[in-house]
C-alpha cells in the first residue's frame, strides 16, 4: 500500500518513477490498477518506469 500510494500521490516524479520500479520488482497482482492509472501520468519518467513493470505484473500472454 505504501508504494501504490507514493505512485498515485507523490509530488516529485522521481518517487512516483522509484515506486513502480519496485512495485515492477515484488510484482504483487494488488498494484495492477496503479500501474495502469500511472500511465496516464504528466512525467515523462513515471511512465516510463510504469511501463515495465506492468509487463512484469501482468506479462501478455504467450501464443503458441
Amino acid at each position: 500500500p505504501y508504494l501504490e500510494r507514493a505512485l498515485n500521490h507523490h509530488r516529485e516524479a522521481r518517487f512516483r518513477a522509484h515506486a513502480a520500479d519496485v512495485l515492477g520488482i515484488i510484482c504483487p497482482v494488488t498494484a495492477l490498477g496503479t500501474l495502469i492509472n500511472a500511465l496516464q501520468d504528466e512525467d515523462a519518467v513515471v511512465l516510463q518506469a510504469a511501463a515495465p513493470s506492468l509487463q512484469r505484473v501482468h506479462p501478455p500472454p504467450v501464443e503458441s
